[in-house]
């Protein structure tokens, strides 16, 4: 990802490894180059929200964090990279 690219909004998914806008991924709180495609989000949302550490269902109000080390989402507590709501 270039500087260019930076500048017109899009980054990079750190699943897929697709660049897309900043309006369609899922972008970190404090690593802001860190993203996710809404795609991947949606789909986890759609299969219960489980996380992926400790197996146990993310509610409504608890901090997401998307967990590079296994390619998934889960609680913030369990590590990982926090996301924006």
């Amino acid at each position: 990802m270039g500087m260019l690219d930076f500048l017109n909004g899009k980054l990079k998914c750190i699943v897929c490894s697709a660049e897309a806008p900043r309006k369609a991924m899922v972008v970190g709180f404090y690593e802001k180059k860190a993203a996710v495609c809404r795609t991947h989000m949606e789909q986890w949302e759609a299969s219960g929200r489980k996380c992926s550490s400790c197996q146990s269902t993310v509610s409504g109000l608890q901090e997401v964090a998307f967990q590079a080390d296994r390619k998934g989402f889960g609680h913030a507590d369990c590590g990982g990279i926090r996301l924006q709501p």
